[in-house]
Protein backbone atom coordinates (compact mmCIF):
# COMPACT_ATOMS: atom_id res chain seq x y z
CA UNK A 1 0.00 0.00 0.00
CA UNK A 2 1.27 3.46 -0.91
CA UNK A 3 1.45 6.09 1.81
CA UNK A 4 0.41 9.40 0.24
CA UNK A 5 0.93 12.41 2.55
CA UNK A 6 -0.76 14.92 0.25
CA UNK A 7 -3.91 16.65 1.40
CA UNK A 8 -7.15 15.86 -0.44
CA UNK A 9 -7.10 19.41 -1.86
CA UNK A 10 -3.57 19.00 -3.24
CA UNK A 11 -4.44 15.62 -4.76
CA UNK A 12 -7.50 17.11 -6.44
CA UNK A 13 -5.66 20.18 -7.74
CA UNK A 14 -2.88 18.03 -9.18
CA UNK A 15 -5.38 15.59 -10.68
CA UNK A 16 -7.26 18.38 -12.43
CA UNK A 17 -3.98 19.86 -13.66
CA UNK A 18 -2.88 16.53 -15.14
CA UNK A 19 -6.23 16.05 -16.88
CA UNK A 20 -5.90 19.49 -18.48
CA UNK A 21 -2.27 19.03 -19.61
CA UNK A 22 -2.13 15.26 -20.08
CA UNK A 23 -1.19 15.49 -23.74
CA UNK A 24 1.83 17.66 -22.89
CA UNK A 25 3.02 15.25 -20.22
CA UNK A 26 2.72 12.33 -22.61
CA UNK A 27 4.23 13.88 -25.74
CA UNK A 28 6.61 16.75 -24.90
CA UNK A 29 10.34 16.10 -24.74
CA UNK A 30 10.73 17.53 -21.22
CA UNK A 31 8.51 14.90 -19.57
CA UNK A 32 8.09 11.12 -19.54
CA UNK A 33 5.33 9.08 -17.99
CA UNK A 34 7.40 6.44 -16.18
CA UNK A 35 4.66 4.72 -14.20
CA UNK A 36 0.91 4.42 -14.40
CA UNK A 37 -1.65 2.27 -12.64
CA UNK A 38 -5.32 2.63 -11.74
CA UNK A 39 -4.56 5.27 -9.11
CA UNK A 40 -1.28 7.07 -9.88
CA UNK A 41 0.68 8.53 -12.76
CA UNK A 42 4.36 9.29 -12.18
CA UNK A 43 5.89 11.84 -14.53
CA UNK A 44 9.62 12.30 -14.86
CA UNK A 45 10.19 16.06 -15.25
CA UNK A 46 13.53 16.24 -17.06
CA UNK A 47 13.96 20.01 -16.77
CA UNK A 48 12.49 20.56 -13.33
CA UNK A 49 10.16 23.32 -14.47
CA UNK A 50 6.88 21.67 -13.48
CA UNK A 51 8.40 20.31 -10.29
CA UNK A 52 9.59 23.81 -9.35
CA UNK A 53 6.19 25.34 -10.02
CA UNK A 54 4.48 22.90 -7.65
CA UNK A 55 7.30 23.19 -5.08
CA UNK A 56 6.86 26.96 -4.96
CA UNK A 57 3.18 26.53 -4.10
CA UNK A 58 3.37 23.76 -1.49
CA UNK A 59 5.75 23.34 1.43
CA UNK A 60 7.35 19.93 1.56
CA UNK A 61 6.41 19.14 -2.03
CA UNK A 62 9.87 17.86 -2.99
CA UNK A 63 9.98 15.39 -0.13
CA UNK A 64 6.41 14.24 -0.82
CA UNK A 65 7.08 13.63 -4.52
CA UNK A 66 10.36 11.81 -3.99
CA UNK A 67 8.81 9.61 -1.29
CA UNK A 68 5.76 8.75 -3.40
CA UNK A 69 7.83 8.11 -6.52
CA UNK A 70 10.20 5.78 -4.65
CA UNK A 71 7.22 3.79 -3.40
CA UNK A 72 5.85 3.39 -6.93
CA UNK A 73 8.90 3.25 -9.21
CA UNK A 74 12.17 1.44 -8.61
CA UNK A 75 14.57 4.08 -9.88
CA UNK A 76 16.91 6.79 -8.73
CA UNK A 77 15.72 10.35 -9.07
CA UNK A 78 19.09 12.08 -9.02
CA UNK A 79 18.95 13.50 -12.56
CA UNK A 80 15.24 14.24 -12.95
CA UNK A 81 12.26 15.26 -10.85
CA UNK A 82 9.24 13.09 -10.05
CA UNK A 83 5.75 14.55 -10.12
CA UNK A 84 3.07 12.12 -8.94
CA UNK A 85 -0.52 12.71 -10.01
CA UNK A 86 -3.65 11.02 -8.72
CA UNK A 87 -5.90 9.80 -11.53
CA UNK A 88 -9.34 11.34 -11.70
CA UNK A 89 -12.28 9.00 -11.30
CA UNK A 90 -13.40 7.73 -14.67
CA UNK A 91 -9.95 8.11 -16.29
Amino acid sequence: MVSDPRTPDLKEEMSEHFAEYESDYRTDDWANVVYEDDTFIVVEDLKGYEFSEWSDEFDGFSEMMHDLARQLVDRRWSSSYPVVFQKQEGN
